[in-house]
């Protein structure tokens, strides 16, 4: 997984920019975990508890984003609400409209994903 993370010198906030295949934990690290030191350590916990097999699998429900890690993986979509496939907006699509599921999933593995919390962290201590 290839990231860069910045800071906004002119409106200030923080940026993090993912290769294409994991675009959309771009917006889930600003927009949903941000700088909340207690969910970062809280999540990086939740590794710690996977890797320990202290539990099979977490998953946690945020305002667009549902996160789910097990012992091996983890994976990153667009709430059900969130998506317009007939969620709390109500809109639906027409049968024959296809959606990219990619650009509303994406997946990893919890090293992975560990060392990118990891560096968030950093960064924002920085």
């Amino acid at each position: 997984m290839e990231y860069e993370f910045s800071r906004d010198p002119v409106q200030g906030g923080y940026h993090a920019k993912f290769s294409m295949e994991h675009e959309v934990f771009s917006s889930w690290l600003v927009d949903e975990v941000g700088n909340d030191a207690n969910q970062i350590d809280s999540l990086v916990q939740s590794v710690e508890k996977l890797r320990q097999h202290d539990t099979n699998e977490l998953t946690f429900e945020g305002r667009e984003y549902l996160l789910t890690l097990n012992q091996m993986d983890v994976t990153l979509q667009l709430n059900a609400s969130c998506d317009g496939m007939g969620g709390a907006n109500g809109m639906e699509f027409e049968e024959d409209v296809s959606i990219n599921d990619d650009n509303f999933r994406a997946a990893c593995g919890l090293d992975d994903f560990s060392i990118m919390l990891t560096s968030w962290q950093k960064f924002l201590n920085t």
